[in-house]
């Protein structure tokens, strides 16, 4: 289930879908093989190739940025090394299993705005998935339509599956 946004001036909606869906393990692994190639960049192909056992998130989320009220989604590519006594489990892990439990976090990817190049992103979770997500609140939040209408949250929500 995701919420309904609407653009109070153009009335155009939005749909945020976090996550990646049935298509997970087969995204996940041209995401890795970008990664290993070099594609995504030399400090995600070393972090790899230093922590083999590494695995990376790749849900979508919300991107915003405070001071241009930009807003993108992209994924989120937060990386995970398994704990000791889990180092021996599959390298494709989906991002609810990337629990406190099972995973640390290692590195915390920093999105930087791709209009101002604000280095403090927000991350929104507009699409509530999973045992550890909880919706954010757009109080306080100025997400606006590229008409620059602002974005406020319908009573609609959509269903899939």
């Amino acid at each position: 289930m995701s919420s309904i946004y609407q653009c109070e001036k153009c009335n155009k909606e939005y749909v945020f879908w976090n996550g990646i869906g049935f298509a997970y393990p087969t995204k996940y692994m041209e995401v890795v093989e970008g990664i290993r190639s070099g594609k995504m960049g030399d400090e995600l192909k070393q972090l790899l190739l230093d922590n083999p056992k590494g695995v990376f998130d790749i849900s979508k989320h919300v991107y915003y940025c405070s001071k241009c009220h930009a807003w993108y989604e992209d994924m989120s590519l937060d990386f995970y090394l398994p704990k000791e006594s889990h180092e021996d489990e599959e390298t494709l892990v989906a991002p609810w299993d990337l629990d406190h439990d099972r995973y640390r976090l290692v590195r915390k990817n920093r999105h930087i705005c791709k209009k101002c190049g604000n280095k403090r992103t927000r991350c929104l979770t507009l699409d509530p998935c999973g045992p550890f997500s909880k919706e954010t609140s757009l109080s306080g939040i100025d997400l606006r339509c590229s008409c620059g209408g602002r974005i406020r949250k319908t009573q609609n929500a959509i269903f899939i599956d």
